[in-house]
């Protein structure tokens, strides 16, 4: 079961997967080429968790989000790094009011076509002067909101410079997360930032 139509908390968000392709001159990592970078990204969503997993084709990096201790870290097992971020995003920020979703951070929105993101609806809306509390920080450009749960399911934008920023949706996947996943492993984190 899904949210209701125009209801939007991660907490009350079914748990979910999704895999999506990040894109932009503002990435540090990632695969480089003509000027921009490509990092593969798989995204679990369980309440007010999430793990975010990058592939670089270097050493697999991932951020763990708790929403409701408002914490945040990055974590490379392999290299036995765990690095306190602090107050950062949530699992909030993958999911929006529908009716109002510049209300969520906000800059001015317009409502544009419907559209179809990795096999689900999606309504279009094309937002603007959000400084950085857009989508992954972005200030301007357009998003798409699945229409059953209002979960974010793309957006082409750009920062505060200007530099263009996208993110691609490729799939989908309601069901159970494992909580485990979420876990910090056994390593001395780092000195916060």
């Amino acid at each position: 079961m899904l949210l209701a139509a125009g209801s939007a908390s991660a907490s009350e968000l079914p748990d979910v997967t999704i895999h999506a392709v990040a894109t932009g001159a503002t990435l540090r990592t990632g695969f480089a080429g003509h000027g921009t970078h490509v990092l593969p990204e798989i995204i679990y969503l369980k309440g007010d968790l999430a793990r975010v997993e990058f592939y670089d084709g270097k050493d697999n990096e991932y951020v763990l989000r708790d929403g409701k201790a408002r914490n945040s870290w990055l974590i490379n097992e392999a290299r036995q790094f765990v690095l306190p971020l602090g107050n950062g995003p949530t699992a909030r920020q993958y999911v929006f009011t529908l009716e109002r979703p510049c209300a969520d951070f906000g800059g001015t929105c317009s409502k544009l076509d419907a559209s179809t993101v990795a096999g689900r609806a999606v309504v279009v809306w094309r937002y603007r002067n959000a400084g950085h509390a857009g989508p992954d920080g972005s200030d301007s450009g357009t998003m798409y909101l699945d229409v059953e749960s209002g979960l974010l399911l793309g957006y082409d934008s750009s920062d505060l410079s200007g530099r263009p920023m996208k993110w691609t949706v490729t799939s989908v996947d309601f069901g159970n997360v494992d909580p485990a996943i979420f876990s910090l492993p056994k390593v001395t984190p780092k000195k916060a930032l």
